[in-house]
C-alpha cells in the first residue's frame, strides 16, 4: 500500500482566514489566474471543478475592491510549443474571455495575456512589476492549482527572496482549484500544490 502524505490534513491545519491579514488596499494586488472560458466554461481543459469556485473568486475580488487588479489570460497561437504537453486550448477568441462574472473587475484591471503555463515571464507582467514597487501583498485567485497558480507563485517568491523581500503571497485555498481526469487526481494534486507552496513561504487563506 502507497504511503499517502497527509497534504491536506496540513493545509486545513495552516490555513487561516484572509480577514486575519491586515492589508493596505493600494499595496496589495488580486491576481486572477486564468479566469477564462477555456478553463471555466467551455473547452478541452474546462472543468466543472473550476467552474464550482467561481462564487468565491467573485467574493474576493469584491473583498479587495479598491485594490489593484491583474487578469492573467492564456492566448495561444496553433503553432504555441506548449501543445507540446497539453492539449491544444485557448486559441478560440471565446476561450480566451475572461468569464462574465468578472468582467466588472477586468474592465477596471488590467489583463494580461501569457503563451505559457508561467505567468511571471510574461513581459506586460515584469513591466508591471517593476512600475509598482509599492505592492506589499499578491492575493491570488483562479486556476490550476498545481499548474499555472503554483508556478507563478513559486516564481514570484523566489523572485522576492533573491532581495530578502518579505513581501506576502497569499493564495486562497477555496478560490483556487485543479481539474480532475483518470491520470491526475484533482483533489491530491490540488492540497500536494498548496502543501507545497506553504513548504516555500507562500501564505494559505480562506474567505
Amino acid at each position: 500500500m502507497f504511503f499517502t502524505p497527509p497534504y491536506e490534513k496540513t493545509i486545513r491545519e495552516v490555513t487561516v482566514d484572509i480577514r486575519n491579514y491586515i492589508t493596505n488596499p493600494e499595496t496589495t494586488v488580486v491576481v486572477n489566474m486564468d479566469t477564462i472560458n477555456g478553463f471555466f466554461k467551455k473547452g478541452k481543459l474546462a472543468s466543472n471543478r473550476l467552474k464550482a469556485i467561481i462564487p468565491q473568486i467573485k467574493q474576493v475580488n469584491e473583498y479587495y475592491l479598491d485594490s489593484p487588479k491583474l487578469f492573467f489570460a492564456d492566448t495561444h497561437t496553433p503553432d504555441s510549443e506548449e501543445f507540446e504537453t497539453y492539449p491544444e486550448h485557448c486559441v478560440d477568441k471565446y476561450e480566451q474571455e475572461i468569464i462574465t462574472e468578472l468582467e466588472a473587475f477586468a474592465e477596471v484591471g488590467e489583463i494580461i495575456p501569457k503563451n505559457s503555463t508561467n505567468g511571471f515571464f510574461c513581459k506586460q507582467y515584469l513591466t508591471w512589476l517593476a512600475k509598482h514597487k509599492e505592492i506589499e501583498n499578491i492575493v491570488i485567485v483562479g486556476g490550476c492549482t498545481d499548474i499555472c497558480v503554483m508556478q507563478f507563485a513559486l516564481a514570484m517568491r523566489a523572485y522576492w527572496n533573491e532581495s530578502n523581500n518579505n513581501n506576502r503571497i497569499i493564495v486562497i485555498e477555496n478560490a483556487v482549484q485543479t481539474y480532475h481526469d483518470d491520470i491526475h487526481n484533482g483533489d491530491m494534486m490540488h492540497y500536494f500544490a498548496l502543501f507545497n507552496m506553504y513548504m516555500n513561504g507562500i501564505k494559505i487563506a480562506r474567505l
